[in-house]
This record gives C-alpha cells, structure tokens and sequence, in this order.
C-alpha cells in the first residue's frame, strides 16, 4: 500500500530543494513521483491501494497550469494542492484500470496537526480556540483514511473521493479528464519522471 498523506502551508517564500514551491512541491510533485516509482512493487504485490490525502479545500481551487509553482497565498497555494491531489488520484485510476490497484483521495476533516506550525500569525493566535471547537483528534481524523486502507467493498470505485467513510460527489473540473492528463504530463517534466524511468 502506498498512502500520501505529509503536507504543508507556506505563503510562498520557501522552495524545495529542487526549486518548486515548496507547498506544491511536498502536497503534489513528492506524491506524485514516489507513487509512480512504487507502481511496479504495487502491481506484484497486488491486490494493493494507493491513497491520498486531500482537502474539501480542492473546490475552492482552479489549477493555474500556466505556473503551477505560483503561490498566491497560503490558502490559494494550499487548495490548488488538493486539488492536484484529486486530479492526480483520478488520472492515476484511469491509466491503473486495467489492473488490482485501487486509487482514492479523500477528505480526513480538520484535524489538530502540525501543520498548524505554518499557519499565519493571526490564525496562531486564534489557534487554542479553533483547536476547541473545530478541529478533530488525530484519531478521529484518521477514520476516513484507515477506511479507504481495510474497507473490503470499494476496490471497485477507485478514483473516488470519500469523505467521513463515504464516497462524495466529485467536482467537475477535478474530474476532468484533459485537466488530468495536463497535468500528469507538467508534474512528469517537473518532477524529471521520464528521465528517471529511462535510466
């Protein structure tokens, strides 16, 4: 099983090591890369899955295929990570159809993480209050991914998106299939995908 789930917020001035932003860099183009070079050991041990966490915060987002390494602002740059999550997800089902791999991304809710380490000044302050009445336990957070990992009865909806342990209604543009290959083909050139498979 291969589950993606680290990601960050960043207001756009830090970059990864290989010059990404770094918000799309870990939330995108690092899931992106280790579950293709992981595909092969999937495929022999299969039946295998493959899941991705994302955010309900993909709706909010349109991919800027243009530049998807621009950061807009921490909640711009964020939601067009989920998103690439989603469309990733949903492109990686289509070209594994044939196969006993099984694709999801999903929703876990608002979980008290680390990732509030990233959050802007004004949201740390808030931080005790929003923790109280907003946020799940780690615990609780996890039920929807542990579901998408054991659940017996949904190989058959790979590409899905679920939330609270339950398939949602995907949004249009998330699956679009020419925004899928779009951008299967950028995160190829960016993360050097090809050059890697022809060494």
């Amino acid at each position: 099983m291969c589950f993606n789930s680290p990601g960050v917020v960043d207001d756009g001035s830090k970059q990864t090591e290989d010059g990404h932003d770094l918000v799309f860099g870990v939330n995108h183009l690092g899931h992106f890369l280790l579950t293709n070079l992981l595909v092969p050991k999937l495929k022999e041990s299969s039946p295998s899955r493959i899941i991705n966490v994302s955010s309900d915060a993909y709706q909010m987002a349109q991919l800027n295929f243009d530049n998807l390494n621009e950061n807009k602002g921490r909640i711009a740059s964020y939601s067009q990570s989920k998103l690439a999550n989603v469309v990733f997800t949903k492109e990686l089902s289509r070209r594994l159809k044939n196969t006993e791999l099984a694709v999801f991304s999903l929703h876990p809710g608002s979980i008290d993480t680390e990732i509030k380490r990233n959050w802007s000044p004004f949201l740390k302050v808030l931080a005790p209050i929003i923790k109280f009445w907003m946020l799940k336990s780690a615990n609780d957070g996890a039920q929807t991914s542990v579901h998408c990992a054991i659940a017996d009865d949904i190989s058959h909806l790979s590409g899905a998106y679920f939330k609270g342990c339950k398939v949602q209604k995907m949004a249009t543009h998330a699956a679009d299939e020419t925004n899928g290959r779009r951008l299967w083909e950028i995160s190829e050139e960016m993360t050097g995908l090809k050059e890697t498979e022809k060494n």
